[in-house]
């Protein structure tokens, strides 16, 4: 029989050991995590010091602590909402209208238009328009300055730096067909197309030409011809870019160049369709591209090798200047999405997160998201506009990231 002594002594050397084995799972766990942090910042292990390592622990945490400061505005999906930014207000354009938003999601003017699959682009101006309807809109802020019903169903429109509206409409015994309307609303021309679907069209940013680009079908595989036309519809130049091989990411680098970015891989060419430059990443995946300042493009790549710890991916960005050389490159945890650019700013959305960082490769500022983030738009150089399923949120696009 054993004593009350030795029963509470046999008691507490259990309750110590108890103590003990999870004081060293929460280690194993807290090491783990390290790692896996560490790993998605590019960090060299073997080389960086204990110090080092809790400075960046800390800093990351006071990073979110202050990025993630934001307003957030709910919003009714079922009203078919899409939102884009215009002279530092969100724009909503549903089925009963447009309407500019403040910052705090007040009403500040409301513009009524009648769409079934409502569409928004901001530019210069404002295009509205009713995907696979007839109804088209131009607004400069609370005004409409010209709409249009046309004679054939809309597929998408486009408004360029210069405020030309390019309109990609079905048309009866065709493809596909170009409208290109100028300030005032008055059409310029409307060129049909009768062996390829259109893809994309926009004026460039001068408004001396006009590119479109095309679904060339002539291989086995399809592929991305652009066409390059002057103002009143004459073909200047036409190029199969990659034969067998869709490009469908495209952005002007200045007047005289286009960027273009398919699957793993970045190209340029002039206005004459001549090639200038290209980058390949064989095995890797190009998530997303988009232009800054008409000079700079940033580039999200897929990391070299397997994933990281647990599967974790990362993506590793690249600012390449207008000659295709590269100017920065910094990493994000993740797969990026999409790109918006705002001036030297760009936004990586990796569907979660959103990293803003500049064309110098800094990393300004990140904003987590508890629900998937469909999309981000600029307000200002100060502030974004978060999209996701059922809110937009304001947040700041820099912070203390020391």
């Amino acid at each position: 029989m054993s004593l009350p002594e030795e029963n509470m002594k046999t008691e507490r050397a259990a309750s110590k050991a108890s103590i003990i084995m999870f004081f060293l799972l929460l280690a194993m766990i807290f090491a783990v995590a390290v790692l896996v942090y560490l790993q998605s910042q590019d960090v060299d292990i073997k080389s960086i010091k204990a110090e080092e390592v809790l400075k960046k622990i800390f800093s990351a945490a006071n990073e979110k602590s202050d990025g993630e400061k934001s307003i957030e505005i709910p919003y009714d999906d079922k009203e078919g909402c899409v939102f884009t930014t215009y002279k530092d207000q969100i724009i909503k354009c549903s089925r009963n209208g447009i309407r500019g938003l403040d910052r705090n999601g007040n009403e500040v003017w409301s513009v009524y238009a009648s769409m079934n699959s409502p569409r928004i682009k901001a530019g210069p101006d404002l295009v509205a328009y009713d995907a696979g309807g007839r109804e088209l809109y131009v607004l400069s802020g609370k005004t409409v300055k010209w709409s249009r019903k046309l004679d054939n169903n809309i597929i998408s429109a486009d408004i360029s730096e210069s405020g030309h509206v390019s309109v990609i409409q079905e048309f009866k015994g065709y493809k596909g067909a170009v409208t290109i309307f100028n300030l005032q609303g008055n059409e310029f021309f409307t060129r049909t197309y009768a062996e390829n679907h259109v893809l994309s069209s926009r004026v460039s940013p001068d408004g001396k030409y006009v590119l479109v680009n095309l679904v060339d079908t002539s291989d086995i595989h399809a592929g991305t011809s652009v066409e390059i036309t002057d103002m009143l519809g004459k073909p200047n130049a036409a190029k199969i870019l990659r034969p067998g091989e869709l490009l469908p990411v495209f952005g002007f680098l200045g007047h005289e160049s286009i960027m273009y970015a398919g699957d793993n891989m970045v190209m340029c060419i002039d206005k004459a369709g001549k090639e200038k430059w290209t980058q390949e990443f064989p095995g890797r995946n190009v998530f997303s591209a988009r232009t800054a300042l008409g000079k700079y493009v940033f580039l999200a790549v897929s990391k070299e090798g397997k994933p990281g710890v647990f599967g974790s991916s990362s993506t590793e960005v690249r600012v390449l200047n207008s000659d295709g050389r590269q100017a920065a490159i910094f990493n994000i945890q993740g797969s990026a999405k999409n790109i918006r650019t705002y001036g030297d700013l760009a936004a990586v959305n990796t569907g979660r997160e959103v990293y803003f960082a500049d064309t110098r490769g800094r990393l300004t500022g990140k904003y987590t998201s508890k629900s998937d983030i469909n999309d981000v738009h600029f307000l200002n150089k100060q502030e974004a506009v978060v999209i996701t399923k059922s809110t937009i949120a304001v947040v700041k696009t820099a912070h203390d990231m020391k």
